[in-house]
């Protein structure tokens, strides 16, 4: 098989465009293999600081997707000039939904905590909130049909991605307003941020993939992945050790 070259990050944004041939001029390769290990660094930092500050402890989901990310991209980068498309398509589709998985269960994980901390208020509030996020969700299943809806056919966008980026912006605004501690309102802020991210490099693709613009098309395939580099650095600056 082909040379490609893939990076996990969240939702493997740095290397969605690994699958186009022309894209690998010499100055590409430079950028995506700097991107690559940009990346790798940042999110390796991020996993030791996570368990450095306790945050691991009190946030299990968080700290097991921060892991999964590094070791994700080194197993796809040790294979993917190693194995054939049958063995590698499929193993990079199953990391993927392993990753959506773990995106929910921070998203429950963050609620979860943030009941832990009102847990002196009276039951109703409690309630309060958890309607709160069914609302979120039914919100989250109305916009993804919206966009579906009116997206063509022919674009390249997966609905079950755009449904768990519309709802990994819920917990942020949860964690706005009922959180008593820091940690929970910038995980949420990460996660809001970046679906935010992907959700316009979704739009961004497919209008230059109808649009036959192959020079906006790589442009916002670049987005998410830079995108999610600085969502990483926020993680470390602004994440705060655990008591």
């Amino acid at each position: 098989m082909g040379w490609r070259f893939q990076l996990a990050a969240a939702q493997l944004a740095l290397l969605d465009w690994a699958h186009f041939d022309w894209i690998w001029a010499p100055s590409r390769l430079t950028i995506n293999r700097t991107l690559w290990a940009t990346g790798l660094a940042l999110q390796c930092a991020l996993a030791v600081a996570v368990f450095r500050r306790g945050i691991a402890r009190r946030f299990p989901c968080f700290a097991a997707l921060v892991c999964f990310y590094p070791l994700r991209a080194g197993l796809l980068f040790v294979l993917a000039s190693r194995v054939d498309a049958d063995v590698y398509d499929p193993l990079f589709s199953a990391l993927a939904f392993t990753e959506i998985l773990l995106q929910v269960a921070i998203a429950v994980e963050l609620i979860w905590r943030i009941n832990q901390e009102t847990g002196t208020e009276p039951r109703s509030s409690t309630d309060r909130r958890w309607v709160t996020l069914l609302i979120f969700l039914g919100i989250a299943g109305g916009l993804t049909w919206l966009v579906l809806r009116f997206t063509p056919a022919r674009a390249p966008v997966d609905r079950v991605q755009v449904f768990v980026w519309f709802l990994m912006i819920a917990p942020f605004f949860v964690a706005l307003k009922y959180a008593r501690s820091v940690n929970p309102v910038r995980i949420a802020a990460g996660f809001a941020g970046f679906s935010l991210i992907q959700l316009a490099a979704t739009f961004g693709r497919a209008h230059a993939f109808l649009k036959h613009d192959a020079g906006w098309y790589l442009g916002w395939s670049y987005a998410p992945g830079v995108g999610y580099l600085a969502v990483v650095i926020f993680w470390l600056i602004s994440l705060r050790h655990e008591k």
